[in-house]
């Protein structure tokens, strides 16, 4: 489990860093799909390591920053499970329905 968890943290580490590089450096085009991209990952990373929260607010990153249907789709399906997760029930309830669309 230690070595799952580690693999984890690293991989969280590494995609933050990128996300800060990419911020910082001004290197970031809206509407860029590799930074939603990697928002995305870092959602799906923080909600395996059940840190709902932090999963919520990088998945808003991710459907803020390239709100095109295939990421957008998949950010708010997994935002609306997070906020479901930490019993947001009415804002699951309103994630689910624009996926559902």
């Amino acid at each position: 489990m230690y070595l799952e968890l580690e693999k984890f943290t690293n991989a969280l580490d590494t995609l933050s860093d990128g996300i800060n590089f990419v911020i910082n450096s001004g290197a970031f085009i809206a509407g860029d799909s590799s930074i939603a991209d990697a928002y995305y990952k870092r959602g799906k990373i923080k909600s395996l390591l059940e840190d709902y929260n932090g999963a919520i607010e990088d998945f808003t990153k991710c459907i803020e920053t390239c709100p095109e249907k295939r990421y957008s789709y998949n950010a708010y399906k997994m935002r609306a499970d997070m906020k479901y997760e930490i019993k947001g029930y009415a804002g699951a309830i309103e994630d689910r329905a624009k996926f559902s669309n």
